[in-house]
């Protein structure tokens, strides 16, 4: 009797090492894959005018100039709450109120983060390096980043199927806003998509770009090439461009806004800050096996 109770034993003790050697990777909480859509890259035309009063309110826009851009991919939505929190974890000053919903109040810094360490975990070359403050854009790595303005401004039109809407996927702002209740955000992919299948572009929450935001850099119609908006080796800009709109300020298209990089603020003074979140890129690299 007493030796069937020490096999036992040793079998629940044999049991419970093997449980201890699961690799620690394997018990977190994965992350909800991202669906990405293939852009064709090609040229168009970006911006309006420099200037235009809507309603009262000068809105941002840029000289109309040709652009020409690589292929690209997208994420068809904006990076959701549970996504941010499964890779990025509890946030002391922000409650993570509904999984499906787009992630909010992130700054700038907060958004390349996270792309860097999506990119580690699915096996991407990563993007960003950082050296202080100062960080920079490997746009040859397949890794996931931001999106350029103009990148942003092309997929929002619908690339090659562009078709002159002023909002992403249709004139009618009802059709693609995923505004329901007046201020409220609405579940990522709730209306209509664009052309190639891009949701939200138009309202829900602002989207980051990777781009500095300079008042002088549209008012010039040079045309570009992959542009990626202006240097600041002096420091001198701290706003980011923003794109898209949130619950409370429907955009158009066209119009160009931006938030401080550091505090996701339109203005730190006053402390004046929206809806503010993104979705990611990835570069199409040549010959590679990803």
């Amino acid at each position: 009797m007493k030796k069937i109770i020490l096999i036992l034993t040793i079998g629940l003790f044999f049991i419970s090492c093997q449980k201890k050697q699961v690799p620690v990777e394997q018990e977190q909480e994965k992350v909800t894959p991202l669906n990405m859509v293939y852009i064709e890259g090609g040229a168009f035309m970006m911006g309006y005018t420099d200037y235009e009063n809507v309603n009262g309110i000068i809105q941002l826009c840029s000289v109309p100039r040709k652009v020409t851009l690589d292929d690209f991919k997208m994420s068809t939505t904006e990076i959701t709450q549970s996504q941010y929190k499964q890779l990025m974890g509890e946030r002391d000053d922000y409650d993570f109120y509904s999984p499906d919903y787009p992630v909010e109040l992130i700054t700038w810094y907060e958004a390349v983060e996270f792309c860097n360490r999506l990119s580690e975990k699915d096996g991407f070359e990563k993007c960003y390096s950082f050296d202080g403050e100062d960080v920079s854009c490997n746009f040859s790595a397949d890794g996931y980043r931001l999106p350029t303005e103009a990148e942003w401004y092309y997929a929002a039109i619908g690339g090659k199927y562009d078709e002159g809407f002023s909002f992403s996927g249709s004139n009618n702002s009802r059709e693609v806003d995923a505004k329901m209740i007046k201020y409220d955000l609405s579940p990522v992919a709730t209306k209509k998509c664009n052309q190639l299948g891009l949701y939200d572009m138009t309202g829900n929450v602002y989207e980051w770009c990777w781009d500095w935001f300079d008042f002088d850099e549209f008012l010039y119609d040079t045309p570009l090439t992959n542009p990626k908006g202006p240097e600041n080796k002096d420091h001198k800009i701290t706003n980011k461009v923003i794109k898209g709109g949130d619950t409370m300020n429907l955009r158009m298209i066209k119009y160009r806004e931006y938030s401080d990089a550091k505090t996701g603020l339109t203005d730190v003074e006053d402390e004046t800050c929206v809806h503010l979140g993104f979705r990611v890129c990835q570069s199409v690299v040549k010959d590679s096996i990803k």
